[in-house]
């Protein structure tokens, strides 16, 4: 446990503390800088001060100062000799003094000393010792990295102008190695290597992600290991779940040689943030996949993920071709692209139109218009496109507009074939193209599902506290989950229509995607630049699909850790009571989620290997096939000790060896055709013939069908052969009897009633008039009636699906 050992007090002429370092083999001592130029060594055991630094210490920087200036230290490093401390102010000037001696030993500035230039301030200092050549690196505020030459009076070799985005928050060398590890708040960690002493370092890998918080994230692809996240910073990149280095930024272009050439920072030259985001990956290896609507902009922007890149084709509907802002009614508000991969559409956010381009030559196929004649139509923000949306086999185009009217236009003809009016205006518009499922969520906090076929509301939810910030749909369309402004997470159960699910995190979730394996939901939060995946517990543990009550208490989970470590909130939820509250139902005792097969006259299987079964249905072929088609050769034997004779030439008794030899052969010989013969040990009771009995007495058998799942096929059958006895076989026929009316574990009792009449079959003819056979043989005809029953059912009624869908 961490206490508080000392407090030292600075002095009220010393000033404030900025940074402060412990010199390397000065034991108990500490070094501390201040806001005023100054340096102080302290004794931290005793909190005694023992010498102070004024800032005339650093002549060279002092003398290049205005008079009377005093300069903030930014940063202290430990040297490459003893005494030797680097100090780094926030004018630019890096100083190496001599703590023992009291003297400034060299002095280099980055930067220009033009005073129209802004100053670049010290964030890190760092030596390379690797090699006979001495640098010293430093680095900046504006993100620059400069390389001197210690051996040379402090030259200047290089200079990685915007090496990082922002300013560089560190930088260190690895200890013996050549190569340069930075840091910066732009999100970002790279490698530097130097290949040669005193040359320009090369990047050898990096790891970066958003600069500022992703505003919108999309699941990419089937496999749910990549995720597609756009940023304020106006960047796309492809996030990996699986391995951090399969992540990566889709190129906009050459921008880093075009900044440079222009003298601009990269991310003036960067596109504006993201605003509307769709892809397929049908075509995804022949030509562009995703389109992009962008903030302020009339133009829509295809990307290839495949290749990395952004397009070659550039979708408007006006003529305003230049990246200026555009007026608010042309600019582009949301895109889809359709589910063959074939067509991109975009919409304006005024003027009421939609075009259609093909994504591969960008050619403008069609365009779908508004009509202006309608009455609800009054005022000129009517006409904003709010959402658009194609269903899978392209018959129609579904269009949002913000009063909350819905239009469906045919897709070929572009001819407006139905119209839908919402209670009130909508903003966020969502498909599920599986099944044709429409989500809106309109302006009085309800969200509206719709049946695309029926053209009818099919559910209400809601309402919400907060406006709906987005939405969508688990990939069985079974849930729809919901984040709004009140930073609370909703999980909403479509066939019932109710709310399961609640919880609330600390900073609002402006965008939530589900995996389309639906092992993970994932949220963007506005004040945070990463992505957090949330694990769903219905995919491995019991989960209950109870309402929410209107007043239960909705709680505050932490956000998932980037170590992915276990933290105490899992634990709390697995233990906390889930009656009445968002958890699970309260259960009374003895009773399961899983219900009876016989309750509804349902058959179950035993969920096991469907090869146990077989295996034991022909186990006498499988022994057949892998026995060996040579005996196998018995080594001669001998003892281990062999036996002396008391001569002078200490001979080998070999004739007491040979004698035992013989009569181990001739036993061996006699005993080499015995049969299987189970003589008094078939009296033994067995584990299996114990469960049995024990069970006959109560007529509950699950113990007994408990530990049949867990034997071997070869075990099960030795076990099925070991019983003689009439009464337990009287008991094994009256067991499968109850488990072949209660419905359970069908296929394994098929196996072991074969195996066993195959096996005492004769036997059970010779005494049938005192065995339950007729009772077994009604339950079976039950049970095979009722399973032929169920699959016809089956059958007819996926048939009747692929019909109604019109899937062949």
């Amino acid at each position: 446990m961490i206490e508080l050992h000392l407090t030292i007090d600075l002095p009220s002429t010393f000033g404030v503390a900025s940074t402060l370092i412990h010199p390397a083999t000065y034991v108990n001592k500490v070094v501390i800088a201040s806001e005023q130029g100054g340096l102080a060594i302290y004794n931290v055991q005793i909190g005694a001060l023992i010498h102070m630094f004024q800032p005339s210490l650093f002549s060279r920087p002092t003398k290049c100062r205005s008079k009377g200036a005093k300069v903030p230290i930014t940063y202290m490093a430990q040297g490459p000799a003893v005494d030797i401390l680097a100090v780094g102010f926030a004018d630019g000037w890096c100083s190496l003094v001599d703590i023992r001696f009291g003297e400034e030993i060299l002095a280099v500035k980055m930067g220009s000393d033009s005073p129209d230039d802004p100053n670049e301030s010290i964030t890190g200092i760092a030596f390379r010792s690797d090699s006979d050549c001495q640098l010293l690196v430093t680095s900046s505020s504006q993100g620059h990295l400069a390389i001197w030459n210690m051996n040379q009076s402090g030259q200047l070799l290089h200079i990685l102008r915007e090496a990082h985005d922002s300013a560089v928050s560190g930088v260190q060398f690895l200890p013996g190695q050549p190569i340069m590890l930075t840091a910066s708040g732009d999100n970002s960690i790279k490698l530097w290597l130097f290949e040669t002493p005193t040359g320009l370092p090369r990047l050898l890998s990096q790891r970066s992600g958003h600069q500022k918080p992703p505003q919108l994230i999309k699941y990419y692809g089937d496999d749910g290991k990549t995720i597609i996240s756009a940023g304020k910073d106006g960047t796309l990149r492809s996030t990996s779940v699986v391995r951090d280095s399969r992540s990566f930024e889709i190129s906009q272009g050459s921008l880093a040689k075009k900044a440079s050439q222009l003298a601009t920072p990269v991310s003036s030259l960067r596109l504006p943030p993201v605003t509307g985001l769709s892809y397929s990956t049908s075509r995804a290896k022949d030509w562009d996949n995703l389109l992009t609507s962008h903030e302020g902009h009339p133009e829509a922007k295809s990307w290839s993920v495949q290749n990395k890149r952004i397009g070659k084709h550039s979708f408007s509907l006006t003529s305003h071709t230049s990246f200026k802002l555009a007026p608010p009614e042309e600019v582009t508000r949301c895109v889809c692209v359709t589910a063959c991969g074939n067509y991109g559409l975009s919409g304006t956010h005024g003027t009421g139109r939609i075009g259609m381009w093909n994504m591969q030559s960008g050619m403008k196929r069609r365009e779908f218009i508004i009509p202006t004649s309608s009455k609800v139509r009054a005022t000129k923000t009517d006409s904003k496109v709010m959402g658009i949306a194609t269903d899978v086999l392209n018959r129609f185009v579904i269009i949002l507009t913000h009063p909350g009217i819905i239009y469906f236009y045919d897709f070929m003809s572009a001819k407006l074939s139905h119209t839908i009016t919402l209670p009130c205006a909508s903003s966020i518009m969502l498909l599920q193209r599986d099944n044709g499922l429409l989500a809106v969520a309109c302006e009085d906090r309800h969200v509206r599902v719709l049946d695309i076929e029926t053209r009818r509301t099919v559910r209400e939810l809601g309402p919400l506290p907060k406006p709906v910030l987005d939405m969508v749909f688990s990939p069985d369309s079974r849930w729809l989950v919901v984040t709004s402004a009140d930073s609370v997470i909703r999980t909403y159960d479509l066939p019932t229509g109710s709310l399961i699910d609640a919880f609330r995190t600390h900073s609002v979730a402006t965008s939530i995607t589900f995996s389309p394996t639906g092992d993970f939901l994932a949220s963007a939060h506005v004040d945070s630049v990463g992505v957090f995946l949330w694990a769903n517990r219905a995919q491995f543990a019991e989960v209950s699909y109870k309402s929410l009550a209107k007043d239960a208490e909705i709680p505050t989970l932490e956000t998932p850790l980037f170590e992915g470590v276990e933290d105490h909130t899992t634990s709390i939820l697995e233990s906390t009571p889930r009656s009445g509250t968002w958890q699970e139902d309260s259960l009374e005792e003895g009773l399961s989620l899983i219900p009876d097969p016989s309750s509804d006259g349902s058959i179950t299987l035993s969920l096991m290997p469907k090869s146990k079964w077989q295996s034991l249905l022909n186990l006498e072929i499988i022994k057949a096939r892998n026995k060996p088609k040579e005996p196998p050769k018995t080594a001669e034997a001998a003892p281990f000790f062999l036996p002396t004779l008391s001569t002078n030439g200490r001979k080998v008794g070999l004739d007491s060896i040979s004698g035992e030899t013989t009569s181990t052969t001739q036993a061996d010989n006699g005993s080499k055709k015995r049969k299987f013969d189970l003589g008094d040990s078939a009296l033994v009771e067995s584990e299996f013939t114990r469960r049995l009995m024990k069970d006959e007495s109560d007529k509950n058998y699950e113990d007994l069908f408990e530990y049949v799942k867990n034997l071997s096929p070869s075990a099960l059958d030795i076990e099925l052969r070991s019983i003689t006895t009439d009464d337990q076989m009287k008991a094994l026929l009256r067991a499968l009897t109850v488990r072949l009316t209660s419905g359970k574990e069908f296929e394994m009792i098929q196996a072991i009633l074969s195996v066993f009449l195959k096996i005492h079959g004769q036997e059970i003819i010779d005494i049938r008039e005192d065995l339950p056979g007729d009772l077994l043989l009604i339950a079976q005809e039950a049970a095979t009636s009722k399973l032929k029953r169920l699959v016809d059912y089956g059958i007819g009624v996926s048939a009747f699906v692929r019909g109604a869908t019109g899937v062949v």
